[in-house]
């Protein structure tokens, strides 16, 4: 960013103070989620233990998983989900993070609820693994036009009872078009534990519906019994007719789900028009580690996912990074972390240019400034109050660093 750009006017003068649309509804963005032991109380001489979170959900991906990987696990009450080679990083990297410990132990104790995805870069041996284990292994292979993030990003949505893709596509007449789901050889291990690891989901995980939008039909690997599995409950009814799903039984023949309700829009007018499935979710928040750092195409097929879902809380988070996206037409208040985010920050704007940005506490305000590439883009900006205030006409990615210390232990 050319940091003397917002700083003063055309005549040299200090800028004026940013001015906000007052009639923009107001979206909270609070880091409240525990990402080092030294957070947590000590009570009796013992630290507290850290919650888990019924309005959240940690996705896996396949690359370096941060260290504070078991401390967000413990808090996604709601799902936990590995997108294909992400299984590898859990089974290789968890170990290391508790030294000391038997490494077969540790597996057992983070046991994904779901595994999903082409898997074309899981391991068999490993797959089988955590099968055994009560994990459910869904292969989207058939689906070459989604990430594996937006493959599990859609499953979180259906398994929360908040609609599925984004994206419109055809949906066969009947359960009876469908073919048959292929089950995965049995391994012949034997070995069984039980995760006692506590979640909060609307569907048990041999009835929940796998979202496909591109009309390609999973292969169902149905899990055996597990407490690592989300509970059962009964769905809301739908407040409008039934659309076709597949949906993911211990049988082999599909049966069609109902689409839950979509949660209501705010009163206020918006200023775009939002997609039919896509609902503004501040009750549920995506976490989403191994999302930053290695390959750039996988960083911006992880950004378009930002996009397809804009109106799902989303965040890609590393131990370098935390990246989320500010849907135009809020006012955006973000607090971040007051010890492990900032200063440095940046406000891009990724899917189209910005005709006019206001910003306030940053140490470069943007005041309804223009941003494209080719031109002015707020990269290396500072925080320098407790929240930072987001207007703009388009949707921006917010990206703040994050120092993070080694923990002592879990």
């Amino acid at each position: 960013m050319r940091r003397d750009t917002n700083a003063r006017d055309s005549s040299g003068c200090a800028a004026a103070a940013p001015a906000f649309t007052s009639s923009l509804p107001e979206a909270i963005h609070v880091s409240d989620y525990v990402l080092h032991e030294s957070e947590l109380k000590i009570v009796d001489g013992k630290r507290e233990e850290i919650k888990a979170q019924p309005n959240t959900s940690l996705v896996i991906l396949n690359f370096k998983l941060p260290l504070f990987t078991p401390i967000l696990w413990q808090q996604a009450g709601s799902l936990r989900l590995c997108a294909d080679g992400g299984i590898n990083r859990l089974y290789d990297e968890l170990p290391g993070m508790f030294p000391g410990e038997d490494p077969d132990d540790v597996r057992r104790r983070f046991v994904p609820h779901i595994i999903k995805g082409d898997l074309d870069s899981a391991r068999p041996q490993v797959l089988a693994y955590y099968k055994q284990l009560g994990a459910e292994i869904v292969d989207m292979s058939k689906d070459q036009d989604t990430t594996d993030l937006h493959k599990c990003i859609n499953r979180i949505l259906l398994d929360t009872g908040h609609g599925s893709s984004i994206t419109p596509s055809p949906i066969p007449a009947s359960p009876s078009s469908l073919p048959e789901p292929t089950a995965v050889p049995q391994t012949s291990s034997t070995t069984t534990t039980t995760n006692t690891n506590t979640t909060t989901t609307t569907t048990n995980t041999s009835t929940n519906a796998n979202a496909n939008t591109n009309g390609a039909e999973p292969t169902i690997i149905t899990p055996t019994p597990s407490s690592s599995s989300p509970p059962n409950s009964t769905p809301d009814p739908p407040s409008s007719p039934p659309v076709p799903q597949l949906q993911e039984t211990s049988s082999t023949t599909p049966v069609p789900r109902p689409e839950p309700p979509a949660l209501p829009l705010p009163d206020q007018p918006q200023p775009k028009a939002l997609l039919p499935a896509m609902v503004v979710r501040p009750d549920h928040r995506v976490i989403v580690v191994g999302s930053l750092g290695g390959r750039m195409d996988h960083e911006f097929g992880n950004v378009n996912v930002l996009h397809r879902f804009r109106h799902v809380s989303i965040v890609l988070l590393s131990e370098d990074c935390q990246l989320f996206l500010l849907p135009a037409g809020w006012r955006h208040v973000i607090t971040p972390h007051p010890q492990w985010e900032g200063p440095h920050c940046g406000l891009i704007p990724v899917g189209e240019p910005s005709h006019g940005t206001t910003t306030s506490g940053l140490k470069w305000n943007l005041s309804n400034t223009p941003m494209r590439f080719g031109g002015l883009v707020s990269t290396s900006n500072l925080v320098v109050a407790p929240s930072v205030v987001v207007e703009s006409d388009v949707d921006l990615v917010w990206t703040c660093a994050v120092t993070y210390p080694p923990p002592t232990k879990y």
